[in-house]
């Protein structure tokens, strides 16, 4: 009887310790776990350059197959992993990992997975390996690892007028994506790259993390107030080290005279995002002219602009158009007597600019009636400001056309000075007398006319009525300028009343840039 009581009890011990050799912890197994790279080549020192690019490989005793669970954390035990626990799984068989939730990398017949994701972390990292979830000491095997941040470049082009602003501070503000504290660090001078220098300011970021950044501006404009300028806000994955984004600004500026050429203070200059039409109507800045007559803006490049200033009356601007890709500086300088005032006043019988007008008695009515006119004529003035040598084209868009047709090529003079009432010559016999000259005034001694390839169509068969003057600015010089001579007549049946509605008119032209095929109804009147 005690023979077969030993036997049982024996018999009991031997299934306890098989269960228990069963429920053996991981961390009392034979075995350890490591990190490698994707290859599965273990780093030295466990550093790595890329979160995404760690991985683990285990060696467990045969004798502890099954499915195991991993996770990352800091040296604290609080947990980094961003994903859901049931993905952070692998199955182990004779000993090596078979399968796994993750992304896994064959390595000579053996599998290494990858740990991705977990949130970026300032020190050390910690995976355990854990035959539960509770990851445990007691339960679980582990290996530390660390991930270098990557340098990045915030690199801001400026040219040398942006950079010679009055107390210019130029800085790169940037936040993780879903904190509320930004940070603002000034960039320094860093090199040249002609026609732009390079100010910049390294950072340090984890791969994978996310960012929102912008570069500012901060400076004194050219009204004496302190002012800052910056871009909109960009999201921006950090994958790689490197420059995280290279903008380019530039100057837009130039100065605003009246017909005597006098400087004109508070003259209001608007900055507009040509390449969006409704931008037309919510200017990206504006601003006035200051005691010289002098207007900035700062704009970034690549990027299409359209610049006004005020004309001669508060309701009236003159639009310069910017076809190109704009990363260097421009300067438009506005004259009164450069533009398209075309106001022909009648005093008694006789309109300015010796253009006659004859009434004779009408016998029928007994008052007066128009028996003839000459052709009355008025000069359109443009400039084109530039470089020596510098190659340009601009195309001039000619009325009758008006701001209010519904296309470039309509045909519709303003109701009241419709035709045959008021005849602009060009409308109906293409007479177009054009002449450039060299530098900003008209002189008879720097017609250089001869030297522009010079184009006008307008007919009374083509609607759309324009001048194309192509050339290269003089070397001894940096602008030219480009007359139109209009002429028109008053049609001869009217009535004296009926020509006192002519007393105070405006047409409209089109002033085009360096023109790509683009054109507008906006220009100067």
């Amino acid at each position: 009887m005690k023979t077969q009581k030993f036997t049982v009890q024996l018999y009991i011990a031997f299934i306890a310790l098989i269960l228990l050799m069963s429920l053996t912890p991981i961390s009392g197994t034979v075995g350890a776990v490591w990190t490698t790279d994707g290859e599965g080549v273990q780093q030295d020192g466990n550093n790595y350059l890329n979160p995404q690019d760690v991985y683990i490989n285990v060696r467990f005793d045969e004798s502890v197959n099954g499915t195991y669970w991993f996770i990352v954390t800091d040296t604290q035990g609080n947990n980094l992993s961003s994903d859901p626990d049931f993905d952070r799984w692998l199955d182990v068989s004779n000993g090596e990992i078979v399968d796994s939730g993750h992304a896994t990398e064959d390595v000579n017949g053996n599998k290494v997975v990858q740990l991705w994701p977990f949130e970026p972390h300032e020190g050390t990292y910690k995976v355990w390996v854990s035959s539960t979830t509770e990851f445990l000491p007691s339960n679980s095997k582990t290996d530390n690892f660390s991930v270098e941040p990557v340098s990045k470049f915030f690199d801001l082009f400026v040219t040398e007028n942006v950079s010679n602003l009055e107390n210019v501070a130029f800085y790169a503000n940037y936040k993780i994506e879903g904190d509320e504290d930004w940070t603002s660090a000034k960039l320094v001078f860093d090199r040249e790259v002609a026609p732009h220098q390079v100010f910049r300011q390294e950072a340090s970021f984890f791969i994978g993390i996310v960012i929102d950044w912008y570069f500012s501006i901060d400076y004194v404009d050219h009204l004496g107030r302190a002012a800052t300028w910056k871009f909109e806000t960009e999201t921006e994955v950090i994958n790689s080290t490197g420059m995280i984004n290279d903008k380019t600004v530039f100057l837009v500026d130039g100065y605003k005279y009246n017909s005597s050429n006098h400087v004109v203070e508070n003259t209001i200059a608007k900055l507009y995002d040509y390449e969006n039409d409704q931008a037309m109507m919510n200017p990206l800045d504006n601003t006035t002219t200051n005691s010289e007559g002098y207007f900035a803006f700062i704009a970034a490049g690549p990027g299409y602009y359209t610049i006004s200033c005020e004309a001669w009356d508060a309701n009236s601007e003159t639009f310069y158009w910017t076809l190109e890709d704009c990363v260097i500086d421009q300067t438009y300088t506005f004259k009164d007597s450069d533009l398209a005032e075309i106001k022909v006043k009648l005093k008694g019988t006789e309109i300015t600019d010796d253009f006659d007008v004859v009434f004779t008695k009408d016998k029928k009515s007994g008052g007066y009636k128009l028996s003839s006119t000459n052709m009355g004529s008025f000069h359109f003035y443009t400039i084109k400001y530039g470089n020596p040598n510098e190659t340009f084209k601009i195309e001039i868009i000619l009325p009758p056309t008006s701001p209010d047709s519904p296309n470039l090529n309509s045909t519709d003079e303003p109701a009241e000075y419709d035709y045959p009432n008021f005849t602009l010559a060009h409308t109906r016999k293409g007479e177009i007398d054009v002449h450039v000259y060299k530098g900003d005034t008209e002189s008879h001694t720097g017609d250089i006319t001869n030297a522009f390839d010079i184009t006008t169509v307008s007919t009374e068969y083509d609607p759309s009525k324009y001048v194309k003057v192509n050339g290269t600015i003089p070397e001894d010089c940096n602008s030219v300028l480009i007359k139109v001579h209009m002429a028109f007549q008053i049609d001869a049946t009217l009535t004296w009343d009926e020509v006192l509605a002519f007393y105070d008119f405006e047409y409209w032209f089109t002033v085009i840039h360096n023109p790509r095929g683009v054109r507008s109804v906006r220009g100067v009147r």
